[in-house]
């Protein structure tokens, strides 16, 4: 990635946490904006990794496509573990190439779920309510059949 494109993403970060200050409820992206999950109407997936962490890595590329593919219905977020400096962390994101949308904080405590034990974590929520934590790497197969079983139980 250029040096234009990551300075893009740093001052993104920087817009992202100015806004997030601003605001009562949200996390910052590090792509700019910032969301929250526990008022989001589609399926939230939040996928912690760390740079450490083989199959956090290796399921990259599984959690991209299914996010991409299902956006309407869902959402997956990428949250690092280690909870780095922002700077450290769109080092990570470049270096490792996270495509899904990466929180600059971890919303664990704000949201009450645990803190995650082993990784790689991935927890499912709707409106903030915590449905399902799948513990281990995912497949868009084994995240779409937790999308289908959430839309069901609604």
């Amino acid at each position: 990635m250029s040096a234009k494109s990551v300075f893009r993403r740093a001052v993104g970060v920087l817009a992202a946490l100015t806004l997030a200050s601003c605001s009562e409820s949200g996390f910052p992206v590090a792509d700019g904006g910032f969301v929250d999950p526990a008022t989001d109407e589609r399926v939230v997936f939040l996928n912690y990794w760390a740079v450490w962490c083989a199959p956090c890595i290796a399921e990259l590329p599984e959690l991209w496509e299914f996010h991409n593919s299902h956006r309407e219905r869902a959402v997956v977020y990428a949250v690092n573990f280690d909870r780095p400096p922002a700077d450290e962390l769109m080092e990570d994101i470049e270096a490792l190439n996270v495509r899904i949308p990466a929180l600059v904080e971890d919303p664990q405590e704000a949201l009450g779920y645990p803190r995650p034990q082993v990784l790689p974590t991935t927890y499912v929520l709707k409106q903030g309510e915590l449905l399902h934590t799948l513990v281990g790497p995912q497949t868009g197969e084994t995240l779409l059949q937790v999308l289908e079983q959430v839309e069901q139980a609604q």
